[in-house]
């Protein structure tokens, strides 16, 4: 099954063999090119669709926790971040998008390098 193949391109045992480009390209390809979320048929649900609205939930209220873990591009936040703010502001930054982190979150985030 192409998943197996996808686990063993993102998450290999050695780290150094990790070829996240190459997996990310590889779900792309197996991925269905539409998705289908059925919903109850009532007036509220109606009124979203011909309004073209989706409501979502935030990554806090989330049942996985690694539905919304966030990959950091390590230099590219380097360049073009930490040049002039600290993690401090940045952590701050995410969090006014809606993100709640605790103390050992923050610490848990790995820096892709």
């Amino acid at each position: 099954m192409w998943i197996d193949d996808y686990v063993k391109l993102h998450f290999p045992v050695n780290p150094e063999d990790m070829c996240i480009e190459e997996a990310q390209i590889f779900k792309y390809k197996h991925l269905p090119a539409s998705l289908y979320r059925y919903r109850e048929f009532n007036k509220y649900n109606i009124e979203n669709l011909f309004k073209e609205q989706e409501w979502q939930s935030y990554p806090s209220e989330f049942n996985d926790p690694f539905d919304s873990r966030i990959k950091i591009g390590y230099e590219k936040v380097k360049n073009d971040y930490f040049f002039t703010n600290t993690f401090e502001e940045f952590i701050n930054m995410i969090k006014e998008q809606g993100f709640s982190f605790t103390k050992e979150d923050i610490n848990g985030y790995t820096f892709i390098r």
